[in-house]
C-alpha cells in the first residue's frame, strides 16, 4: 500500500489479525511503516543493491516520529 503519510494516518493504522502490513510513503521513496499483527509500528528503509531489495530498521513509532523517519531516510542524510 502506498500513501501520503501524515501523523494522524500513522497514528490511526490498526493491526490486521495474523498479518504484517507495509505502508510505503509517497513523499519519501523507500520509507516504509511496518505494522505488525501485534500492533507494533516500525519505520524501515527499502533500497536495492544489484537488483535485490534490502531494508533496515530506523526505529519504532511513536518514539521516532514521521518527520524524523523522513529525515533519516533521506539519501542526503548520512546514516
Amino acid at each position: 500500500m502506498k500513501l501520503q503519510l501524515t501523523d494522524l494516518a500513522v497514528d490511526r493504522f490498526k493491526p490486521v489479525t495474523g498479518k504484517q502490513i507495509d505502508i510505503f510513503d509517497r513523499r519519501m521513496p523507500g520509507l516504509v511503516l511496518r505494522v505488525s499483527y501485534g500492533g507494533t509500528k516500525t519505520w524501515r528503509v527499502l533500497y536495492y543493491v544489484g537488483g535485490k531489495a534490502k531494508s533496515f530498521g530506523l526505529g519504532r513509532y511513536p518514539v521516532l516520529t514521521l518527520r524524523e523517519a523522513r529525515e533519516r531516510a533521506s539519501p542526503h542524510n548520512p546514516r
